[in-house]
């Protein structure tokens, strides 16, 4: 494999990875939205910031706040919400370990 496909193929895998977070992002959105519970709720149930949540909410993966991996504020935020937060992030610990 070349140079130029050996970058292509890796940045169709960060590609399929963002999308993967995209949907985890939006499910978690929703399923907060249907609880009723408002970023300040989640914040205080997971120890994550807000500005975290915000972050993750908005998809904007590039410039999450403090240093804890994705996959880890996922499952925090995921259990904050009642879910099995280990089952919603290992798509993307899986995902991360592939590339």
């Amino acid at each position: 494999m070349s140079i130029t496909e050996d970058m292509e193929v890796a940045k169709l895998a960060q590609t399929s990875e963002q999308d993967h977070f995209c949907e985890v992002a939006a499910y978690l959105y929703q399923v907060r939205l249907e609880q009723g519970l408002t970023i300040i709720d989640v914040a205080q149930r997971s120890s994550l910031s807000p500005a975290l949540i915000q972050a993750i909410e908005c998809r904007d993966f590039r410039n999450l706040p403090g240093t804890w991996p994705i996959g880890i504020c996922i499952q925090r935020y995921a259990d904050a919400l009642g879910l099995k937060g280990a089952e919603v992030s290992s798509g993307l610990s899986r995902r991360a370990s592939a590339r």
